[in-house]
């Protein structure tokens, strides 16, 4: 019977025993309850220096976005790398990276003021009769990249 594997008793197997091995603040839901009131307070603010200086605070928003996007992407990158190279490391960082990836689907939705603000973010795709006429001359001569439709869909589907 020396050769048998033996049944670990002390490891969570069950959803309910790994809900009970979390800590406490975890359990009751503290910590995502202190999480949202932050992100409310932040985008009330970000809300307040819209309506004060829109242009400024479409920018603001923007790099904010890029910024946690970025970290997403990477997330997602090391999980997709560590799968297909079999890495035995990444076991370390890998329940961290996929819940930082998980943040993905809500981070889509940061494109929406993006594209409802392009106007006031790039200067090509607001009106042709606001441009100065050299760079009307330029946006001519370009392909069709620069086109406020064409940069949405692309944004979308990207």
């Amino acid at each position: 019977m020396a050769g048998l594997p033996v049944a670990r008793r002390d490891v969570a197997t069950s959803a309910a025993e790994r809900r009970r091995s979390l800590p406490r603040r975890v359990r009751s839901g503290t910590t995502v309850g202190v999480a949202a009131g932050v992100g409310l307070v932040g985008l009330s603010g970000w809300l307040v220096a819209y309506v004060l200086d829109p242009a400024g605070a479409l920018r603001a928003w923007l790099a904010a976005w890029t910024f946690g996007l970025s970290i997403a992407l990477g997330s997602l990158g090391l999980v997709m790398l560590g799968h297909v190279t079999g890495a035995k490391w990444v076991v370390v960082l890998r329940r961290v990276a996929e819940a930082t990836a998980m943040s993905l689907p809500i981070l889509a939705l940061g494109v929406l003021p993006v594209l409802l603000g392009a106007s006031l973010l790039y200067p090509w795709a607001g009106p042709a009769s606001t441009l100065p006429e050299d760079l009307v001359g330029r946006l001519a001569q370009l392909p069709r990249w620069l086109d406020p439709t064409f940069f949405s869909i692309r944004a979308v589907l990207y």
